[in-house]
């Protein structure tokens, strides 16, 4: 009974992280063909965050936010949402 039971642990074990692993490579190819530039000033953004907290994180953020407005990307964005349809980065 003991021995069952575990096993079926780790039969459990196994298929969570098989479902998570399949998560991570979904999104990881939803990332790769995302806005690259967004995705790249949402990092600068948080590193910014945990190494300056307060104002001058908030700063950070804002200076990356304003520089996306006209890239490629953002027009494509901008233009999915008002024609209600999914962006093509990078097409």
């Amino acid at each position: 009974m003991l021995i069952a039971a575990l096993r079926d642990m780790q039969w459990r074990k196994r298929r969570l992280v098989i479902a998570v692993l399949s998560t991570a490579i979904d999104d990881a190819r939803r990332f790769a063909n995302g806005p690259r530039q967004a995705l790249s000033a949402a990092k600068a953004a948080i590193a910014a965050a945990i190494t300056s907290p307060g104002a001058p994180g908030i700063q950070a953020e804002r200076e990356a936010f304003l520089s996306l407005f006209g890239t490629a990307d953002q027009l494509e964005g901008m233009a999915a949402f008002l024609e209600k349809r999914e962006p093509r980065f990078g097409a």
